[in-house]
């Protein structure tokens, strides 16, 4: 592999920072380009096809757009200051309700003009009596009289508008220096509140039900169904099932079909968690954050309900799990999110996601490997056909014991609206067997059978 490639972070959703140092800054007066290409690898180790080339100028005299602080979407409590959501900007993204766009406006000798035009229009002469404020004011820099800024662009649409739609805006920038020097970026968001459908779980073709049941065919159980989603796109579907207790000796728990029966975390007492969504939420509180895509706490060690391709919430966003040290604690994560989040919530349950169908191969009635496997250890796949997906996954039923149980479902598309629904079952994979059967005739019409009026016609134990 050639020297100058370098590994990116995220996976779907990438960064890399450069000219961190300065090191691609012009010697003159003159921008300077660079040109770069990107292309991925799959969970297979292949490597896609390279991109085009694009081009990337460095100019000195140009004032800085999201450079400082990049440019990303946040959600504010009420205080108006503390972050409560918070995800990376990128273009022609999807949001849901409403949401600040914010970022830095920086240059060494001030800003003088900064304008907003397009979905919205501000000027900075019109936000000086604005109420609230799109550009803060960032510091005073000394001889020139001008401020730097941060942004504090309001975008999306509230929830009680169920509709989708675009916007875009473009920020101009000019500084304070003489030449001045000049800055364009283009936002492109697209808005989504309306909630996806879902038709009723599917197993072998009939609706599951507590006469269609959860039983274990060809190696392992089946479920399926399909999500309508026409705007922002299917994104994932979260299943968990639940067994009610009886309030005394048992309660109220979940299992985990990715673990075997009797080992620790087949089943978890759904009082161990919160609930949001419809989700059951495993919360952390206090995490060691040593970058922004990872995560470490004690409480994690051998915890088998967190897993690689599970969920992690972190700032209002759930973030796909990449790795998991079991030993250490440590999770991986991917979008990454800023270090000052430290509370989280692991979200408890299957997801399907991989839009690549999985096969399983099997040893007997071992599961040994899945093909396009996406890191979770379930067969899966999500297919689509204009606005519906056709999802399924496939478990060992094996794993939770015989009984009434219900099957918990959340549907997300990509904006993060979500459908959810339940369906009462069973679980019968231990069905009782008749060990012995007899035929009886009452010869002497006594109403009773002796030993010399019955035959044994099945035994299985012969």
């Amino acid at each position: 592999e050639s020297p100058y490639q370098f590994k990116v972070s995220g996976t779907a959703s990438w960064n890399m920072a450069i000219n961190a140092a300065g090191e691609f800054n012009p010697s003159g007066s003159d921008p300077k380009s660079i040109r770069f290409r990107v292309r991925a690898q799959d969970n297979n180790d292949l490597y896609g096809n390279w991109s085009e080339v694009r081009t990337i100028s460095v100019d000195n005299n140009a004032p800085q757009i999201g450079s400082t602080k990049p440019l990303k979407l946040v959600q504010f409590a009420g205080d108006g200051t503390t972050v409560i959501a918070e995800k990376d900007y990128v273009a022609n993204m999807y949001i849901r309700g409403e949401w600040f766009l914010v970022g830095s406006v920086w240059d060494e000798s001030g800003i003088s003009t900064l304008n907003v035009t397009g979905s919205a229009n501000r000027t900075l002469e019109g936000d000086a009596s604005a109420n609230p404020k799109w550009f803060v004011q960032d510091g005073l820099v000394a001889g020139t009289g001008k401020y730097n800024y941060q942004l504090r662009i309001p975008v999306g649409r509230p929830l009680t508008d169920t509709t989708a739609g675009l916007q875009s805006y473009t920020i101009f920038v000019e500084d304070a220096s003489d030449p001045k020097g000049s800055a364009t970026s283009n936002i492109l968001l697209n808005y989504d509140n309306k909630s996806p459908t879902m038709t009723q779980i599917m197993r072998g073709g009939l609706v599951l039900n507590t006469t269609n049941i959860i039983e274990q065919s060809n190696r392992h159980f089946t479920l399926e169904s399909d999500v309508t989603e026409v705007e922002s796109g299917f994104e994932r579907l979260v299943f968990y099932f639940v067994r009610k207790g009886n309030g005394t000796t048992t309660f109220d728990r979940i299992y985990n079909p990715m673990v075997e029966k009797g080992q620790p975390y087949n089943h978890t007492t759904l009082t161990t968690f919160t609930m949001s969504d419809g989700l059951p939420l495993y919360n952390v509180t206090g995490a060691t954050r040593t970058g922004e895509d990872n995560l470490q706490h004690d409480n994690i060690k051998n915890n088998q309900n967190i897993r690689k391709g599970g969920l992690v919430r972190i700032a209002g966003v759930d973030r796909v799990i990449s790795n998991v040290n079991y030993t250490t604690g440590l999770v991986e994560f991917s979008p990454g999110v800023s270090t000052t989040h430290s509370d989280v919530s692991f979200v408890i349950g299957q997801v399907v996601n991989n839009t690549t169908i999985e096969t399983g191969n099997w040893t007997g009635d071992t599961l040994t490997s899945i093909t396009n496997d996406d890191g979770d250890g379930m067969i899966e796949s999500v297919e689509r056909s204009g606005g519906t997906y056709h999802w399924t996954a496939s478990i060992n039923s094996k794993n939770i014991p015989d009984g009434p149980i219900e099957l918990h479902y959340v549907a997300f598309d990509k904006a993060g609206n979500s459908v959810n629904g339940s369906v009462a079952t069973f679980v019968s994979n231990n069905r009782p067997k008749l060990a012995k059967v007899y035929l009886g005739t009452d010869l002497d019409g006594n109403g009773s059978f002796t030993s010399n009026e019955l035959v044994s016609y099945y035994n299985a134990t012969s």
